[in-house]
């Protein structure tokens, strides 16, 4: 019996986010040129400025593009998680998974916000899932929940330095040190 399932993502927000991601870069790309074949020393703070900024947007909307789109197909001893931004695979069984939790994610100074699942291992290692990225988390969660995966919990986003910082992955980390010691 083949259990396998596939659930591609959602394609519509993340190819706008592309297409646009795309276009600031390729203004950016021309501004360079441009800026370089016609140098004026007066448009210099400008065209930094205006090169900055159009960098800076075209490197965000690709990089979330890329860090947020994953593709997830079920088997029948667990799953696998092909990450973009990684062009990897990781696959996970059911024994490797210590539990999962929900959450939600803000965009900017909570202007927009995605509800996600958090899968945690064993191994300290953290999957989230974006329901605006990804179709069908709900699915996802009843077939973690069939399983008999551990419930953490609803988790509030909380931001680090530099990448979201998880609640459940330090009680993890500290659980797993006592056991190896």
């Amino acid at each position: 019996m083949n259990l396998k399932k596939r659930y591609l993502p959602k394609i519509l927000l993340p190819l706008v986010q592309f297409i646009f991601g795309l276009g600031f870069l390729t203004l950016f790309i021309y501004g360079i040129i441009k800026f370089s074949i016609d140098f004026k020393i007066e448009l210099l703070i400008q065209a930094i400025f205006f090169l900055s900024f159009i960098g800076f947007i075209a490197f965000h909307l690709i990089y979330n593009f890329l860090f947020y789109l994953k593709n997830i197909s079920f088997q029948e001893n667990g799953f696998a998680i092909f990450e973009y931004h990684k062009l990897k695979t990781s696959k996970v069984d059911y024994n490797e998974i210590s539990g999962f939790s929900n959450s939600e994610v803000y965009f900017g100074k909570y202007t927009w916000k995605s509800k996600s699942l958090v899968v945690y291992t064993k191994s300290n290692g953290v999957f989230e899932i974006l329901n605006n990225y990804n179709s069908s988390n709900d699915k996802f969660e009843l077939e973690l929940k069939k399983h008999k995966i551990k419930y953490y919990g609803f988790e509030e986003y909380s931001t680090g330095w530099y990448f979201r910082e998880y609640r459940f992955s330090e009680k993890l980390k500290t659980t797993a040190n006592n056991t190896y010691k």
